[in-house]
Order: structure tokens, then sequence, then C-alpha cells
């Protein structure tokens, strides 16, 4: 219930008032934070009360069960004098009275939910500081303020030292970047003098090196890319456990430097994009667990070669995660070849194979290679196609990889090509589909297929199904569908389900709504979004 006017004051409360900070994200921030995270971190149960004007006001209390927010009028806010004249008073604390660590803790909390290579996050720390100079001895003691370094040529010699001096023992991600944050046209002479720039940049934070957990690397310009992994290699930083590198120039090969072949003993992480296949890199990546390789450019008319495909395999013994999006030219792998058996069977789990809609007719080669390696450890296996073409030659082609776990993403198919590709699915026992799909999919999970004249239902061993994005009708005809065939479902997953809460349900289908219990009642529920 909204707190009353008339309660007496606490004097163990306090009340932040944030009415000289015009962001809104940190208000909704702050409220989320609350709403969503209170119970999870020792911190006091508060109460959040947002006024018509907008202003935020936050009361911790010591002894409290619930979180209440009410738009209701905060109390007065009071100058710094006035918290001098009577400091013992029941009013309310002004927010710069706030002990550093506590406002680094709630910013910091606050900003989680931010990419560190959104605009937002960038501009966090910027108007957090300048509101007041207390709030600029916040974002120093802040570690999430200085968990990210960007380096681009907008960087400035200043702030590199700045981020030296007060980044401390932290861990660090860094993100080097030709692109300026005013412009995204770049001419020539930015390309040659950006180069230049941004290597002066990452001397200037040398020190800071061996404490880098993660390293993306975004250019057009080879140089840079090859330059910034050679000095990084210098320093070996043991920590650095995630590396990308997204290039969008003409293709070229990254390789470590010949002398130190084995420079990242941790990594384990591993997002190449708009190169070569980076098989040298990947050579000298003996722990490499996760590899994705995104729009890679071909440097022949056919590649990778398939021997090195599988000398990928061999040197990444611990790769358990692959997945391949958006690739031009694959293996030229004749259909009559056979590749030499492995000593040791491919140890990987999951697979996403993300078929890029340019280049339908690459499917085949694809799916004869993964079907030829010995991989009895995969589990989770995502398929995105974009035409029913697709879909047909991957059907036909008799090269269906068994999978636990099956995803479904892309355009528009017909319901023949999608209860084909449901039908040879049979082991698959998660099924993951979005919006695209749904509704062929539903209508398909409650149909039956016949195999060697025996009736059974499509995918007989689905026992969790997540949905994204659909409309509740949709939702829940498939579900009925589905339940009449005596379906046993044990999750049921809604990611971005509209008309899913029951406020935004509608009277005639309330009904229908309350009668999913019954429908599957082993089964649990998850709304996400």
């Amino acid at each position: 219930m909204p707190p009353s006017s008339s309660r007496p004051a606490d004097k163990s409360a306090l009340v932040v008032h944030l009415e000289n900070y015009a962001n809104e994200q940190l208000r909704v921030g702050l409220s989320r934070f609350y709403n969503l995270l209170a119970a999870r971190f020792p911190l006091p149960a508060a109460e959040v009360i947002l006024d018509e004007s907008g202003r935020l006001s936050i009361r911790l209390l010591p002894i409290a069960k619930d979180i209440h927010f009410a738009p209701s009028s905060c109390p007065p806010v009071l100058d710094d004098s006035a918290l001098d004249e009577d400091s013992s008073s029941d009013a309310p604390c002004y927010v710069n009275t706030l002990p550093v660590e506590l406002l680094a803790t709630l910013f910091a909390l606050v900003g989680q939910g931010l990419s560190p290579s959104a605009a937002q996050f960038r501009a966090l720390r910027c108007d957090l500081s300048r509101v007041c100079q207390h709030w600029r001895g916040v974002v120093d003691a802040s570690p999430f303020f200085w968990s990210t370094l960007s380096i681009s040529p907008s960087s400035t010699a200043v702030s590199m030292e700045k981020f030296v001096q007060v980044s401390g023992s932290r861990p660090i991600r860094a993100i080097v970047s030709d692109k300026s944050r005013k412009t995204l046209v770049q001419t020539y002479q930015q390309r040659v003098f950006g180069v230049q720039h941004l290597e002066r940049l990452v001397h200037l934070t040398f020190d800071t090196i061996p404490r880098w957990v993660a390293l993306w690397i975004v250019s057009v310009n080879p140089r840079m890319v090859q330059a910034v992994v050679d000095i990084v290699t210098v320093f070996s930083p043991r920590t650095l456990v995630e590396l990308g590198i997204r290039c969008q120039g003409f293709p070229f090969a990254i390789a470590p430097p010949p002398y130190r072949p084995f420079f990242y003993e941790k990594m384990v992480d591993l997002t190449v994009s708009g190169t070569q296949f980076p098989f040298l890199l990947v050579r000298s990546l003996g722990c490499l667990q996760r590899l994705r390789l995104i729009d890679l450019q071909p440097a022949h008319s056919s590649w990778p070669a398939d021997d090195d495909m599988l000398a990928l395999f061999s040197v990444a013994q611990h790769l358990h995660f692959l997945e391949i999006r958006g690739f031009g030219v694959w293996i030229d792998l004749p259909r009559g070849s056979t590749l030499p058996s492995q000593k040791k069977p491919v140890r990987l789990r999951e697979l996403h194979l993300v078929i890029d809609h340019r280049v339908p007719d690459t499917v085949p080669d694809l799916l004869r290679f993964f079907k030829r390696l010995a991989l009895p450890w995969l589990q989770h296996l995502t398929l995105a196609f974009a035409t029913d073409r697709d879909i047909a030659m991957y059907v036909d082609s008799g090269l269906v990889l068994p999978a636990r776990s099956v995803r479904l993403e892309g355009t528009f198919f017909t319901a023949e090509r999608i209860g084909r590709l449901l039908g040879s699915l049979g082991t698959a026992s998660v099924l993951d589909v979005s919006r695209c799909t749904l509704p062929h999919i539903l209508d398909c999970l409650a149909a039956e297929v016949e195999t060697d004249g025996v009736s059974r239902m499509v995918l007989p061993a689905l026992q969790s199904l997540v949905v994204r994005g659909c409309w509740w009708t949709e939702l829940y005809r498939g579900l009925l569908k589905r339940s009449s065939q005596g379906c046993s479902l044990q999750s049921l997953d809604f990611v971005e389900v509209d008309g899913y809460d029951a406020s935004q349900i509608a009277p005639d289908c309330m009904a229908d709504y309350l009668s999913i219990p019954l429908l599957f009642p082993s089964a649990k529920r998850r709304l996400d979004g």
C-alpha cells in the first residue's frame, strides 16, 4: 500500500532527493533497481516515491518488508545550511550528505543493465560528474564506471591518463574503435592519422593491459587491428578471457606474432567478424571454448578447406560452442569424399548455424561437413532458415543433426515445410520459436505424423516450449491443441508475449487465461518481458 503522509517520521529513515538531476535514465534505473534487485543484494529495503513533477525520493527503511511505489508528494527539500543547523531533526537528508560509498553502490547497480558500448553508458558517467563536485568523487569511487576502457579517435591523452590513475587494480574491458562518436563517415586522412592516434592512446594505457579481461577491436583498417593485437601480445595478459575482432575492410588474416605462439593462456571466448578464417589465431588459443564466426570474407573462391576445419577441431579440443553466421562461400567438399577419421570425437555441445538468406545454396555442404564429424556431445542446435527452400534442402539431404534443443528463426514459412522440419526433429525436448514462425508451428505441434505405418505426435519428446513474440490468442490456441493430444509439458517460457498479463487480457479471454494451469498442471510458467 502507498505510504501514508500521516505516518510518524522515523529517525533512522533516509530520504534521497534527486531533484537537481535531470536524467530520466537514472530515475527509471533506481526504480527498477529497488523493484527487481533489492531482494538479491544486502541493501536496506526502501520506499520509492515519485511525485507528479517527476521528482524521485528514496526512503531507506531498516525494518521494512515491502517496497512501495506511490505518486505522492515528497517531503520538503532542505538546503545544506538547514541541514547543518539541525542535523538531529527528522528532516530528510540531502543527497550530497550521503556517503560516497553508498552513492557509488547505487549508481553502479543502476547501470548494470547498460551495455558497455552503449551511448547511455558513456553519457552516464559524464552526466553524474556534472551535477556537482561531490558527485565527481562518486564517479571516481565507483568501480562500475571505470571497468570499461573506450579508446576512439575522440579520446584524449588526458582522459587515458585519468583512467589509468582512477581504475586502480580493477579488471577492465577494453574497446578500441577507429570510429568517432561524432560521425560515422571517415575520410582517408582520418583513417591514416587515426591509426597513429589510437596506437599512441593504447601505449598510454600500457599499465592497464595486464588487467584486461576482455578486448574488442572495431575497425575498417586491417593495420590497426593487427597493431592492437601485436601490442597486447607483448604484454601477454593472463587475465584476458574474451577477444572480439570486427573489421569492415577488405579480407585479411589475423595472426599472432611467431615469436609468441601461445600469448593468451586463458582465452576462452573468441568472436571474429569481417576477416578471413582465423585459423592461425585459433591455433594459438589452447583453451578456446566459444568461437563465433560472423560475416567472414573469403580470400579465395572456396574456403576454408576441409582440412583447415578439421584442424580447427583438433587444435581447439575444449571447444563446445560454435556459431557460424552470415558466411559467404563455405567448404568445397565433394559429395563423394570422406573425412579422415578423428582420433578423438569433437566435444561440441552447442552448434549455432544461422543460414544467411543471401547464400542459401551453401546449406547442403555445411550440413554434410558437420554430419560427418563425430558429435556425441551435441545437445543444443540453433537453426535459422531464410526461405522454404532452405528447409527443404535440410530435410531432403538426410543430414539431420541430432539435438535436444532447437531454436528456429527466420521469416515466413509454409505449414507443409514447417511440418516436415518438426517431423525430422524427433529427439528434441526443447523448442524455441519466434514470432514469425509461430502460427504454423503451433498447428504442426497438434498434428500427427506417420512413420513406418505408425502415427505419432510431432516432437513426442517435447518437454519445454519457449515462445518469443506472439499474441495471447495464438499461443492459447496452440497450447489447447497440444494438450488435447495428451502432451505433458514441463516448462513454458513466454518472452515478449503481448496480452499475457492478466490486466491486459480481454474479458472474453479471461477463462482461457485462467485455464492454463489446467492444461499443463505440471508445467512451470515464466514470463520475461
